[in-house]
């Protein structure tokens, strides 16, 4: 009898080693708080076609779709971002080629924009203290008047003393809730009023205000 062998054939669709890859798949621009001034020098990908392992990019013919809201310009298969008017955007980069299904890949950018200012407060004193002459109050009744100057809010301004007395304030408001939350007295106002008979016999005091 013949001797017969036998074998084996594997057959591969090249396809099977068709991908596509970006150099960077996504790009954060750092903006101001408004979403302007950002640099998009950076903003740049590269799509390649492997197919096997090797670098067939020259042969596929490369478009570029971008989101609305992002401009840029495609050279070769290089797509550099030059502006995004919204907060996020991409770019669908697409590889033709007869005979192949396109391949797409999609570049995403994005805004990280800068926070806002948040509130603050500075206070000012219509004096730094009270006036004294040989131990007795000249004159006897004295008012400090502090002012509250805001910078990026307008939320009411909330006052308390240490020594848990009621504030007066230019709005005049305080109510029973304060104690409710450990801040007896305090009230709301742009200004508040001490006296120096709310001292009693502390030698200090403190104002706060938030």
């Amino acid at each position: 009898m013949p001797l017969v062998a036998s074998g084996a054939l594997t057959i591969t669709d090249v396809n099977d080693g068709l991908n596509a890859r970006l150099t960077q798949d996504s790009f954060v621009v750092s903006t101001e708080a408004d979403g302007s001034a950002g640099d998009y020098s950076l903003a740049v990908t590269t799509l390649s076609v492997l197919m096997g392992g090797v670098d067939t990019t020259s042969s596929w013919v490369v478009s570029a779709a971008p989101s609305s809201g992002v401009s840029g310009s495609l050279v070769g298969s290089t797509y550099s971002v030059t502006n995004l008017l919204g907060d996020a955007g991409y770019v669908d980069l697409t590889a033709s080629r007869a005979g192949y299904a396109p391949v797409v890949s999609r570049f995403s950018i994005s805004k990280a924009k800068r926070g806002q200012a948040g509130g603050t407060l500075k206070l000012i004193a219509s004096t730094p203290g009270f006036t004294f002459r040989n131990d007795v109050p000249d004159p006897i009744s004295q008012t400090i008047a502090i002012t509250a100057a805001r910078t990026n809010t307008t939320d009411p301004v909330f006052w308390f003393a240490s020594n848990g007395m009621t504030v007066r304030t230019d709005a005049d408001e305080w109510g029973l809730r304060n104690y409710v939350i450990g801040l007896p007295g305090m009230g709301d106002g742009d200004t508040c009023y001490i006296d120096l008979a709310e001292f009693g016999d502390a030698d200090e005091l403190f104002i706060t205000a938030t």
